[in-house]
């Protein structure tokens, strides 16, 4: 992401085959043309062997340009590798018997924006090694830590700004929150009673504080969120909704849930009491978004929309145009004042269209014929011809040259920072 990079920029899928799943760049339709189609010129990346298509890509910029990368699993060695507009090139190697790369990421550490690998042993007991690239170097942070890290993610605690890891207990049993503080990943309080996936600063009025979600509201006292005091993990309110993302919006906690009932995907929290948004089932991701009325939420998962705040005020506008029977969207990512969103959709704004559309604040618009396998992930990264909006999912080699086209950005400004 051109801006200092987030996790919004997290890619979930990287392709195992050459055509099984390939990036593809995304860009508004020339003047006088209804909708972009795919155009050729992004040549199909030859991966590695071993990709691994469950797993993530990014795009990150140490200041000098985003440049794409992803993972690669089950060869004599693990990469993490990088597109230089021609080929992959492998940027870390390791081969550490029993593991693989799980996570790729991007934050900020002190202000610096850096790139996180996982590198996992995911049977039992489960270990992880964190590894730090500046866009210079790689280094290992700390030793080999106990269970899975789900999620690393700078932020200020009021202590000052570091690096913060979300672990999955050996086993799925446990969680814990670690801080790196320069030397070792030194644990905040004590073991929850459950797995860790979520890791944010948010000051509720009382000063800025850790928050931890996972999915099981055993975590912390009843709740599937969960808040440091400086002495002890309490839980914050009683959600018991399982928490699939957790944002910071306008000052308040926002959080994506799997609700037991038919509304409630999103919660707000209002210092007393999880407020239940009117967002129907599932939600998955949260991210930001500012078409130029003022920035606003976005929530993507069975329902698709914005939320805006003032004060206790709170209104929910959903996107227009998606058909009922096609409104799970896995993912969403801001670029500039567009939102883009994948999926497996059959009518988006009146026009039928397979993985991914974008809405510019007022409309929605198609890539040519779409794609013939759901879109699972989207980046940001320039070639050189300027930032471009690149999805990957799984596509059949049979519409290869179909998929493997491109529509060039234009304006792409990038993803708002997380």
């Amino acid at each position: 992401m051109p801006k200092p990079v987030s996790r919004s920029v997290v890619l979930s899928s990287l392709t195992a085959a050459l055509a099984a799943s390939c990036g593809l760049a995304l860009f508004a339709s020339p003047a006088g043309a209804q909708c972009g189609d795919w155009s050729a010129g992004f040549a199909a990346p030859t991966l590695p062997s071993g990709a691994n298509p469950t797993k993530p890509l990014a795009s990150f910029d140490a200041g000098a340009g985003a440049q794409f990368y992803g993972i690669t699993n089950g060869e004599a060695q693990d990469r993490v590798v990088r597109w230089t507009g021609t080929s992959w090139e492998p940027v870390l190697e390791l081969a550490t018997p029993g593991y693989s790369f799980w996570e790729l990421c991007t934050t900020e550490d002190a202000g610096v924006p850096v790139l996180i690998a996982s590198y996992a042993k995911l049977t039992a007991p489960t270990t992880s090694q964190i590894w730090r690239f500046d866009g210079a170097t790689w280094s290992q942070l700390g030793g080999t830590l106990a269970g899975q890290v789900d999620d690393v993610h700078g932020c200020d605690d009021g202590t000052g700004p570091a690096l913060y890891a979300a672990t999955l207990g050996s086993g799925f049993t446990s969680g814990t929150v670690r801080r790196w503080n320069g030397t070792t990943w030194q644990q905040i309080g004590p073991t929850l009673a459950k797995p860790v996936t979520r890791v944010v600063a948010f000051d509720d009025g009382s000063g800025p504080a850790l928050y931890a979600s996972g999915f099981d509201p055993a975590i912390a006292g009843g709740s599937t969120v969960a808040r440091w005091n400086g002495s002890a993990w309490i839980g914050v309110g009683t959600l018991s909704s399982g928490v699939n993302d957790m944002r910071v919006y306008n000052g308040e906690l926002f959080v994506a849930v799997h609700p037991p009932g038919l509304t409630g995907g999103v919660q707000r929290w209002r210092g007393g009491a999880w407020q239940a948004l009117d967002v129907q089932y599932t939600c998955n991701d949260l991210d930001e978004v500012d078409f130029g009325g003022g920035p606003a939420l976005t929530f993507a998962g069975y329902d698709t929309g914005l939320v805006t705040t003032s004060g206790a005020a709170v209104t929910i506008t959903l996107l227009p145009g998606i058909s009922t029977s096609y409104r799970c969207v896995p993912h969403a990512a801001v670029t500039g004042t567009q939102l883009a969103v994948t999926g497996p959709y059959g009518i988006v704004g009146g026009v039928a269209t397979s993985g991914i559309a974008i809405f510019d604040g007022a409309n929605w618009s198609t890539f040519g014929r779409g794609l013939d396998g759901a879109v699972n992930s989207l980046a940001v990264y320039d070639d050189g011809a300027g930032p471009r909006v690149h999805a990957s999912g799984a596509v059949q080699q049979a519409t290869r040259e179909e998929i493997l086209r491109i529509l060039h950005a234009r304006g792409v400004q990038g993803f708002a920072p997380r």
